[in-house]
């Protein structure tokens, strides 16, 4: 099964801002004034080893699933963070990839499945259901699925996802099959890529205001940071190119020193009225000699720096 057999689917800062800048508005009229926070980052996602999407234990997925009754499976959950397409999971006997798009409104998230049997029998699709899906902070439709897939076929099933609020715990799916060699069910707990960013658009502001904002938000729950460790060389032009990817555009901010990449996004959300929340990150080297870097991360919502924080420390630890 390759993925080429995928189907082509289509507040932190005071009330001092200048009404006729764009993210300032929106910045103003996401949030009251922040209280004063102590300047220190205080957000750490868990750090062992990631072999598959249920292997994250930190507040963005939930609790951790129990122990999955599979041979070890091949997924990539941080690479889905920053692409639109990809595999969700994959064993010896079937793959889960997915093809994303937005909406026009940036609220809503069209998520394909493309389920493929790669045994020479029948696969009994038990459940394929979403799971910690908080009703206040999402509305979605998700088909029935059918019950059995065909060998060495793939069945498509298109959910649809509306972000109504800002959230700090993603979807996710339970998946359970058999085959035909064993009746035992083979279960895992699959969390979605669905972090903030996708429900996100590239700001374009001004070097001035994103410096005035930036300095505005004090520390956590706000603003956020990580620091990762690596032995690659400093790439400026990777880091750009991932946060593009991402969905956020570079700013070029002087006055918070060279060698740094800035950028900045507006999530949105709506139940009722659209609400926008503006994003501002930045990522910049450890040191001349070291590898690694610094990710930091400021918005008007404290369940937004959070999710977006880790969605970003799992796209850079793949480069640094």
């Amino acid at each position: 099964m390759d993925l080429l057999s995928f189907g082509d689917e289509g507040a932190g800062a005071a009330d001092n801002s200048d009404p006729s800048d764009p993210f300032t508005s929106v910045t103003a009229a996401a949030t009251n004034d922040l209280s004063p926070v102590v300047d220190e980052t205080t957000y750490s996602p868990h750090e062992e080893e990631r072999q598959d999407s249920t292997a994250h234990h930190n507040p963005l997925f939930g609790a951790a699933p129990e122990a999955p009754r599979l041979v070890p499976p091949v997924s990539d959950l941080n690479a889905l963070y920053g692409a639109q397409s990809g595999v969700l999971f994959e064993d010896h006997n079937l793959q889960v990839g997915v093809r994303m798009h937005s909406e026009a409104d940036a609220q809503t998230v069209v998520l394909g499945f493309y389920i493929g049997n790669k045994t020479g029998d029948e696969i009994e699709l038990r459940t394929f259901v979403p799971m910690h899906v908080d009703a206040e902070r999402f509305e979605f439709s998700f088909p029935e699925p059918p019950p059995t897939i065909l060998p060495g076929q793939q069945v498509h099933i298109s959910t649809s996802w509306t972000c109504l609020r800002p959230y700090s715990e993603v979807p996710a799916v339970e998946l359970e099959y058999t085959t035909a060699e064993s009746d035992a069910k083979a279960a895992r707990i699959l969390a979605l890529p669905l972090t903030p960013n996708k429900f996100s658009t590239p700001a374009s502001i001004p070097a001035e205001m994103f410096l005035k904002r930036w300095n505005q938000v004090n520390g956590p729950p706000f603003k956020l940071g990580r620091s990762l460790s690596g032995n690659a060389t400093w790439d400026t032009q990777a880091v750009q190119d991932t946060l593009v990817a991402f969905g956020m555009q570079p700013v070029v901010v002087p006055a918070l020193g060279a060698g740094a990449v800035n950028a900045a996004s507006i999530f949105h959300c709506a139940r009722g009225t659209v609400k926008a929340v503006p994003c501002m990150v930045r990522v910049s080297p450890q040191g001349k000699n070291t590898g690694g870097a610094l990710i930091e991360v400021a918005t008007a919502d404290e369940a937004v720096s959070l999710s977006m924080l880790v969605g970003l420390v799992g796209v850079f630890e793949r480069i640094v």
